[in-house]
């Protein structure tokens, strides 16, 4: 069991500096808040420089977002007749009032931008609690054999918040210390060097690891948005934001005035002595000129077409690095383009995301053996024996479904061709609802033609019985009659 002092954490913590200054660089990227966004630069003439961002980060960290979650994870037996295992519906009251299925969505965002997610569980008066932390306050802890054998989180609470029942004068730091044993927490006070245990300094715990769940989406636990994506975005943002100024310049260029005095320009206009020559002329747009005299603006010439290429290069560079689709050559022929295309335009985000899954069930697992450990000394009941599903979420185009479906009538029958629908969640349910609308829909002449047909096809399914079993009927009779004698007194 991992044991550590104060003098160890704060050493520990220490070391990981350079990674949580690592990790809110590509956070700061996600938010939009690039290198471009902090420079203070000027051109010649002393105009500042546009700081245009086009959050390429965010865009694709939420597309995966967005596949991986919409269908949120689900846990089913690995038997689906086995009425005794009980696991997922544990796995589903615990969700249910954990709102996990949020978490999940976090958690994944987490694990895309910074690295890795966390999953905090703690148990308290009979119910257990699970929350998504801050993976930029966390330091987790492995020994050589890659297991978590502990985990150092550090908050501040500033000044004015409410702490042990009572506002804050000042701020402080909480460094809690996680391992297999508990939970020990120490506080600092704002300019003080000293950790000082607080009046609950240790929370035994009974979950047989670290209680905090790991998610990542690779072996590394690193984040998607990587230094070569970012080097891509600076450079798209710089070139974008150039060509912004350029458009800016020549609609306001620079008017180069020859044969003019340059003192007529600065004196008072004889229409209205309040402003300049030059004032009027801007504001009249006329500008009168002797012989002899000239006026043209000063642009500077640049190849249009090289500055669009050289933006569409790097515009799907940047895509290519995060393995996803560019949404704009997609967007506005979606009801027109066939569902095999858009899958190829998604095949390397959906083959990446195959190995986020493995991953995300990875964290599931992790979960689950937590709450087992709880569940466990609770009631005895576990979560065993279940198949984790994270679906990736396809787009669809469902113009092209329902169109081809038709041509699937009568070669199929109606409930395979609801359950081809990607709109159809519950086939039967809705074959059921189909029907019974067809029978309200009917007119009285149609259900009564209805019931006549129904009526004659009863009658000729029971014919051939119904003599059968009246043959039968009158032999007997005729034998009862020999046997009472009543056949001779007739």
């Amino acid at each position: 069991m991992l044991k550590l002092n104060t003098t160890q954490l704060d050493a520990l913590w220490n070391d990981g500096e350079a990674e949580r200054t690592d990790m809110k660089k590509r956070r700061d990227y996600y938010r939009g808040l690039h290198a471009i966004t902090k420079r203070r630069e000027e051109y010649v003439d002393g105009r500042p420089k546009t700081n245009r961002v086009v959050n390429w980060s965010k865009f694709a960290v939420e597309l995966y977002v967005g596949a991986l979650t919409s269908i949120p994870y689900q846990v089913s037996r690995v038997k689906p007749d086995d009425d005794t295992n009980n696991g997922p519906e544990i796995y589903s009251k615990v969700r249910d009032n954990n709102n996990l299925s949020a978490q999940d969505v976090e958690n994944l965002r987490n694990s895309l931008v910074s690295g890795f997610g966390i999953g905090l569980h703690e148990f308290v008066d009979g119910v257990i609690y699970v929350t998504t932390q801050d993976p930029i306050e966390w330091l987790l802890i492995y020994d050589e054999g890659g297991i978590l054998v502990g985990a150092i989180r550090r908050t501040t609470i500033t000044a004015g918040q409410i702490h042990d029942g009572a506002p804050l004068d000042q701020d402080i730091q909480i460094m809690y210390f996680y391992n297999e044993e508990g939970r020990f927490t120490y506080r600092q006070t704002a300019g003080m060097a000293a950790w000082t245990p607080t009046e609950e300094p240790f929370l035994r715990h009974f979950y047989d690891g670290v209680p905090v769940e790991v998610w990542t989406v690779n072996a590394n636990q690193e984040s998607i948005i990587t230094d070569d994506i970012i080097d891509l975005i600076d450079e798209y943002d710089e070139i974008y934001s150039a060509c912004g100024d350029d458009i800016r310049n020549d609609v306001d260029a620079l008017l180069v005035i020859v044969g003019v005095d340059r003192g007529w320009l600065l004196q008072p206009s004889d229409a209205d002595s309040t402003m300049t020559n030059a004032a009027a002329v801007r504001q009249s747009r006329v500008l009168p000129l002797s012989e002899g005299s000239s006026a043209e603006f000063l642009t500077k010439q640049i190849s249009i077409e090289r500055v669009v290429s050289h933006l569409v290069r790097t515009r799907e560079h940047i895509h290519t690095a995060f393995g996803v689709p560019d949404i704009e050559t997609i967007v506005g022929a979606v009801g027109s383009t066939s569902g095999i295309a858009l899958k190829l335009k998604f095949f390397s985000m959906m083959n990446r995301s195959t190995s986020i899954i493995n991953y995300l069930k990875a964290g599931m697992r992790g979960r689950i053996d937590l709450l087992n450990a709880t569940n466990g000394r609770l009631s005895g009941d576990k979560i065993e024996e279940v198949q984790i599903n994270i679906q990736f979420s396809l787009p669809v185009n469902r113009l092209e479904e329902w169109q081809n479906i038709e041509k699937l009538k009568d070669v199929v029958t109606h409930r395979k061709q609801l359950e081809l629908l990607s709109d159809i969640d519950d086939p039967e349910a809705e074959l059921e609802a189909f029907e019974q609308e067809r029978q309200n829909n009917k007119t009285p002449e149609e259900l009564a033609l209805e019931q006549e047909a129904a009526i004659d096809k009863a009658a000729r399914q029971l014919t051939p019985g119904l003599q059968k079993i009246l043959d039968g009927l009158g032999d007997g009779a005729v034998e009862r009659l020999a046997t009472t004698g009543l056949k001779g007194a007739s």
